[in-house]
Parts: structure tokens; sequence; C-alpha cells
């Protein structure tokens, strides 16, 4: 099971009976307590779930028309199938390694950088780059145009939970919440099968691949193995959604999956990374390229003799984590 507990006040709420919580409300089958952004559709009938794809938007809030036609769908998998040492986390089995050179000031250096993921996700059949800065290119998309993200977590054969929810942050945007998909879970909240809504395929011949849920590119820039929706039928509803909560950090199932759209127009380079402190410094993350033709390249300050200095800074994720915690518990004490 996954439960964590809070008490949301808002201000402009009708119930006056928060206004002076001194104990935790007893759940039962009569009196349910309501939760949101629940890692499972039930937990049983003490809880009522109620989720990010059943927000809606404040009535003052515009949601813009195009968001019900996106332009572009990307399939991205968060998971442990990553090459690191201690968890593995990982974008579509790529350790996020950030480069040495920022891309805003000094691109050339960025982009012919060694760090470079060669293409997208890991080929752990070829074993050529797991560690390396993973970017996500919608550069052929134009402003005002609309991607489609569906975020899964899903383990390395595809059909066990990770273990664990993935709240996933996008920098440089609000997104909007379209649907998410659950695993299948017994009243209790266990888990007992993960949602095959996606499906990940070999290309060529769209037979299921045969491990690692991840999309794999070819140099040649087509896919050797995809993540698509099962039988390129879409789900119910997708595009028939009239609620969209506006956000810009939505949990992510175990097991299942969760479906977001932006708008394009803000140029740069935007990072798409798990909110779990030791997931993202392991390398659950990706880099958005949006725009770039409309960043702006004059006056900007740029790191005199940088050259790739930063690019044997290789620290152990573990370290780093071990870091945060000191770092918390000293500001803690102060």
């Amino acid at each position: 099971k996954h439960r964590a507990e809070a008490i949301l006040h808002y201000d402009e709420s009708d119930d006056a009976s928060i206004d002076d919580v001194d104990e935790i409300k007893t759940c039962t089958s009569s009196s349910p307590c309501k939760a949101i952004n629940c890692p499972i559709r039930y937990y049983g009938d003490i809880i009522q779930c109620t989720n990010a794809d059943e927000f809606e938007s404040v009535p003052d809030h515009v949601i813009p028309q195009s968001i019900y036609s996106p332009n572009d769908t990307v399939f991205l998998n968060f998971g442990f199938d990553g090459e690191s040492t201690t968890f593995g986390g990982s974008a579509d089995g790529v350790n996020f390694r950030f480069p040495a050179n920022p891309p805003l000031t000094e691109y050339a250096e960025f982009q012919n950088s060694s760090d470079m993921c060669p293409t997208r996700g890991c080929d752990h059949d070829v074993a050529t780059h797991c560690a390396c800065t993973h970017v996500i290119d919608i550069s052929s998309q134009p402003r005002g145009s609309v991607v489609e993200l569906v975020l899964t977590n899903r383990a390395t054969d595809g059909s066990t939970p990770n273990g664990a929810p993935h709240p996933i942050h996008l920098h440089g945007h609000y997104f909007y919440v379209v649907k998410i998909g659950y695993p299948e879970n017994d009243t209790s909240g266990l888990f007992s099968a993960a949602n095959d809504d996606v499906e990940c395929v070999i290309t060529a011949t769209n037979v299921p691949c045969p491990r690692n849920f991840i999309a794999v590119e070819n140099q040649n820039g087509g896919f050797k193995q995809s993540l698509r929706w099962r039988d390129l039928i879409r789900p119910a509803g997708i595009d028939t959604q009239n609620r969209f909560a506006r956000k810009d950090t939505v949990i992510v199932p175990y097991g299942g999956y969760t479906v977001i759209r932006f708008v394009v127009d803000n140029p740069g380079w935007w990072f798409l990374h798990c909110h779990i402190e030791i997931h993202q410094l392991e390398g659950m993350a990706v880099v958005i390229k949006e725009l770039p033709k409309e960043i702006p390249t004059n006056n900007l300050i740029t790191c005199p003799g940088a050259g790739g200095s930063l690019s044997n800074l290789r620290v152990s994720p573990l370290i780093m984590m071990v870091g945060v915690i000191i770092t918390t518990w000293c500001v803690y004490l102060a």
C-alpha cells in the first residue's frame, strides 16, 4: 500500500467544521474520508478518491480551445530500468546526466558534447548509451500548437509495478491534466495488475517488446521499439474530456499512466523530472527542447573558461542524497 495524509483548508470553503481541527477523522463506510492525488483508484469503502483528472479549473480561467486537439503525442516511461548501481531511476531506460555546458549560452558545445544521447531511449541490447543528457525534441511544433505527453510508470517487463507512484514536474509550463490510467487493485488497495491501455511493440513487427517497457530510437531517426496506445486505439473519453485542471506537477500511478497537454509558447530547454529527490538524482528526468529558433542568443552571460570543465564532475546519486539529508538535518537543527 502507498498512503500519505494531510489536511487541506480552503479559505473560501463553506465547511466550517474544518476551521479548528484538533484530531484526525476516523474514516468509516458510513462516513468515508475524501482523498486527492491517490496513487490508486480504490482504497476500499472508507476512502473516496478524487484525482487531478477529475478536478476543474477555477471559473475565471479560460481553457485554450487548442487543448482539446493535440498536435503531437509523446510517450515516456518513468521507471527503474536504468543502469544505476542504486535504484536505476530513469526515463525510457536512460539515467539523465546533466550537461557540462548550458544549452542557452553554450549551445554549440552543448550540442556537440559526448554527454548528449545520440538517440532517444536506451538500447540495452547494444548498451551504447544509458547515461547521457536525454533530450525530447519538440522543435518541429510551431508556437501555439499543443503537445500531449503520455507519462507511463511501468517496470522493466511492463507488467509489474515499479513500487512507487512518481510526482512528475515540468519546468517552464503549466499543463492540463487530461486522463489518469490506474492499475488494477483490490479493495484493500493492493496492486493486482498493470493498466494495459499502453503497449510496447517492436516497430518492425508489431510484436510485444521482449523486455524494457521503453521507447528506443534507431540511429536513422526511426524507432526500434515504441510505446503507443494498445492496438492504436485511444482510451475512451480522452478526447471528449471537458474538465482540465491546470498544474505543474502530477502523480503518475505505479503500473499506470497520466496524460497531460501543454501549449507550445515558451522557448527554452525545460526540465521534466520526478520530484522524489533520489529518483531525480539517479536520472529520472529529460529535457524538453521547445521553439529553439525563438530563444534569444544576444547579450547572454556565459561562463568564462567552462569549456566542458564540468564533464569530469560525476558524483554518485547515493552520495548526493546523503548530502541532501545532512543539509536538511543541519537546517532543522538550526
